[in-house]
């Protein structure tokens, strides 16, 4: 199901949820007759935090360009740096503001200088210099006019020596599970291709495609599974014949 609907994901090294959570339950309603929604949808964590201060550090891509704000909610991350950068990623620090995450990843470079670095992470030639001179000229005054960055993680990375920690989906890790299941209605009857309901049939959790289909958010697995859980099994109590 990963290959055909979601294949992307298939590159992550971590897969979070229940080992039951294997996609049976949707394909049971499947050849039930329900019809299903956002199977290519998914939630991709890159947990470059805690500590939250890890925030401060830079993210930058193959090209050695900034694409996101780097407080941003690790499920936003994960998503930016598989989907939309190839799954390449580099975490930049300065000795000033240098930490290691609380999950292990690699350190790729170490230079005195942003252009050392740059050459041993094979970047083009004076991108992440480029880069790096703009944020640190913002960042003095507290500011991140490109990403909007909170001011609390905006310190300028001007301290050498400076460090590149490895963020690639291929080898760190990366955090995922599908979103996408069988399409329910607001009682969590599940509905055929045409829009119907099949009579007995309900779904929740995560075999449905809930309200984190497409764009999840911490704890809304939960809210699916226990919410639309117990309206089906209202449902279903009240159900005659």
């Amino acid at each position: 199901m990963l290959g055909l609907h979601a294949p992307a994901l298939r590159r992550c090294s971590f897969r979070v949820g229940a080992e039951g959570d294997d996609g049976s339950g949707i394909q049971l309603g499947m050849a039930a007759g329900g019809a299903t929604l956002h199977l290519g949808a998914g939630s991709v964590s890159l947990p470059i935090h805690p500590p939250k201060s890890m925030s401060r550090a830079v993210l930058v891509n193959r090209h050695g360009q900034r694409f996101v704000n780097e407080d941003v909610y690790m499920g936003r991350l994960g998503d930016r740096v598989l989907l939309e950068q190839d799954g390449i990623a580099y975490l930049l620090f300065d000795d000033a503001n240098f930490e290691r995450p609380a999950i292990e990843r690699d350190l790729l470079a170490v230079g005195e200088s942003w252009q050392e670095v740059e050459a041993e992470l094979g970047l083009p030639p004076g991108a992440l210099q480029a880069t790096m001179a703009l944020y640190n000229r913002h960042a003095r005054n507290e500011e991140d006019p490109v990403f909007h960055k909170r001011p609390a993680y905006l310190k300028p990375l001007d301290t050498p020596p400076f460090a590149a920690i490895d963020c690639r989906v291929d080898s760190s890790m990366f955090a995922a599970f599908t979103l996408g299941g069988l399409h329910t209605n607001a009682w969590s009857e599940v509905l055929t291709p045409g829009g119907e309901t099949l009579p007995g049939l309900y779904a929740a959790g995560r075999s449905s495609s809930g309200l984190a289909a497409p764009g999840y958010s911490s704890g809304l697995s939960l809210g699916d599974g226990s919410f639309f859980g117990r309206r089906a099994g209202t449902r279903a109590a009240g159900r005659k014949g």
